[in-house]
């Protein structure tokens, strides 16, 4: 009976924001109780006009509230609609409840995956980690889609342990997919250059062999940019040697000579600010303000 009623409010629900829709009535929400909210969140039947509108009306009382209308629900795709409802901050509550009651399994059918993958970026986004990795302990398929997660967001073991994975497939002859390397966004760390590089060695083209056979449908850039990328963001001197070293081999490492240019460039400049006005001064000469010319 409560979930039936929860589906009957949700329908009056959409009756009254077509009638709100009309540009006289929508220009704030209409002031909800806690409990009220919460019927309405966790009804089941709402769309991007009806969560906007309950996001807008959204309170930390609300989410309380939901709670107990939540007991027993285990199902992906009705706690990431209802938390789409909210703003964070999410009461640790409300992400702990998630916790216990998610059920994480992943069947070769449905859409699930996509509501465990919001799930987990709620998660992070509120801080908890550690309840992610929780539901990771348990779950396989839930661990397999939160390592990029992590690693996107700049945690080196997970990017280590994808940047391993992805040498292995690369030299199996496999092809990752279109976002399997979006985690190298998150690459700042000089602990990962050594992988980076060796990934760039082992798929570069060289005069004496055949193209290298990396592929994700949409041409070889999708590897080397977003790798090449990573490594310039780290940057420093490891990794204008790591450049160097590629280099000296020959052949068609002489293209990354720009990428390796651009590394250089920024150290110069970083050093330049670093032990230029002290030199400047030794010398007794003035010091350039790059922002507002010499310095008296």
């Amino acid at each position: 009976m409560g979930s039936l009623r929860r589906v009957l409010i949700g329908a009056l629900l959409l009756a009254a924001l077509s009638f709100a829709s009309r540009p006289s009535l929508a220009q704030t929400p209409s002031p909800l109780a806690a409990w009220q909210w919460a019927e309405l969140a966790t009804c089941g039947v709402l769309w991007d006009e009806q969560t906007k509108w309950l996001r807008e009306a959204y309170t930390p009382a609300g989410a309380y509230a939901a709670l107990p209308l939540l007991a027993g629900e285990n199902r992906p795709e009705r706690w990431d609609q209802f938390l789409s409802c909210g703003e964070d901050p999410l009461p640790n509550t409300v992400l702990m409840a998630l916790t216990e009651r998610l059920d994480t399994r992943l069947p070769k059918e449905g859409n699930r995956r996509y509501h465990l993958r919001s799930l987990a970026r709620r998660l992070l986004d509120n801080g908890r980690d550690d309840l992610a990795r929780q539901l990771a302990v348990g779950s396989e398929h839930f661990a397999a889609m939160l390592g990029p997660l992590l690693a996107s967001r700049g945690d080196i073991e997970s990017q280590l342990k994808l940047a391993g994975e992805l040498s292995r497939t690369l030299q199996e002859s496999g092809a990752p997919g279109p976002g399997d390397l979006d985690w190298l966004s998150g690459v700042e760390s000089e602990r990962l250059l050594g992988a980076l590089f060796a990934i760039l060695e082992q798929n570069w083209k060289l005069d004496e062999r055949p193209v290298a056979t990396v592929r994700s449908g949409y041409g070889l850039s999708d590897l080397f940019n977003p790798l090449q990328d990573a490594i310039v963001r780290v940057g420093g001197r490891e990794a204008v040697a790591g450049y160097d070293r590629l280099l000296a081999r020959g052949g068609d490492f002489r293209w990354l000579r720009g990428s390796r240019a651009r590394i250089a460039a920024a150290v110069l400049l970083a050093d330049g600010q670093r032990y230029g006005p002290g030199a400047a001064r030794a010398l007794g000469l003035p010091v350039l303000d790059p922002d507002g010319g010499a310095d008296a």
